[in-house]
């Protein structure tokens, strides 16, 4: 697969469901082409008719401007964070380490907008399930960091670990047998992956920054008397920030990878629907 057929690839993607026949011709057409220069110009130009093409982008458009409202908040926190405590900056690694969150929350909306163009009717409908799953898969992570941080018996972080991962199971599951197929069960995942990895940075890093990182246990501690912060309040913000930021990846990536389990599974169990 060289270059144009990639872009191509990525370009079909970005198609509204009831288009797929529009990247299946262009497909073939690109087959017939062999100059090299040839087959680029008309990838590109496949590339910018995907982005003009109408969608369903009406119909999905206030679920687009509430991801993008709850990144510029979540934008806002980290600012926030670093006007009042400036010894969060500690040197170039932590100016990097903006850059990259700066992309992944950029990658939020964005995923969004290109996720809603793929959503057809009934994909309109399952898809919905997501939405309270995601409360739900965000309301599980946050549990899970209050029983870590006060070291409750141990059987409360197995029965929520096992929560994390069987809820967007159900998710995709749900989304599959509603929407009659394996990919609307994945799209039904995706939406749910893509607001919980939200809600929880969201939760995260108000209750830290709100709260100057407290509460301070006795592991925080114990690392803050080694660690060479100028204050507590600091270092204890600093950890909850790089948490919350590994969060911001890891919570809809598992959330997705078990959702799309879930719809896969169902449609095989399943064919008729």
């Amino acid at each position: 697969m060289d270059g144009p057929e990639r872009l191509l690839l990525a370009a079909n993607a970005l198609l509204p469901a009831d288009r797929a026949d529009w990247g299946q011709a262009m497909t073939a057409e690109l087959a017939n082409l062999s100059g090299r220069s040839q087959r680029w110009r008309f990838a590109f130009g496949c590339t910018r008719a995907s982005l003009l093409a109408p969608g369903h982008e009406r119909s999905g458009r206030p679920l687009v401007v509430a991801v993008t409202a709850a990144a510029a908040v979540a934008a806002g926190l980290v600012v926030v964070a670093l006007v009042r405590y400036p010894g969060l900056i500690v040197g170039p690694r932590t100016r990097l380490e903006l850059a990259v969150f700066a992309v992944v929350l950029m990658a939020y909306p964005v995923a969004t907008a290109v996720l809603v163009r793929r959503l057809d009717e009934p994909s309109q409908r399952s898809a919905l399930i997501g939405m309270p799953g995601a409360i739900a898969v965000a309301a599980l992570w946050v549990a899970l960091g209050v029983t870590a941080a006060a070291r409750t018996p141990q059987y409360f972080g197995v029965g929520l670990s096992v929560s994390i991962v069987v809820l967007p199971l159900s998710v995709g599951a749900l989304g599959a047998w509603r929407g009659r197929g394996a990919p609307a069960g994945r799209r039904s995942a995706a939406l749910c992956a893509l607001c919980a990895g939200l809600l929880v940075f969201l939760a995260w890093v108000g209750e830290a920054v709100f709260a100057d990182g407290r509460p301070y246990d006795a592991g925080l501690l114990r690392d803050f008397r080694t660690s060479g912060a100028r204050d507590l309040a600091t270092y204890a913000l600093s950890d909850n920030l790089g948490a919350a930021m590994g969060l911001l990846v890891l919570v809809p990536l598992l959330a997705f990878g078990f959702g799309a389990i879930g719809a896969g599974v169902t449609a095989r169990l399943s064919p008729h629907r």
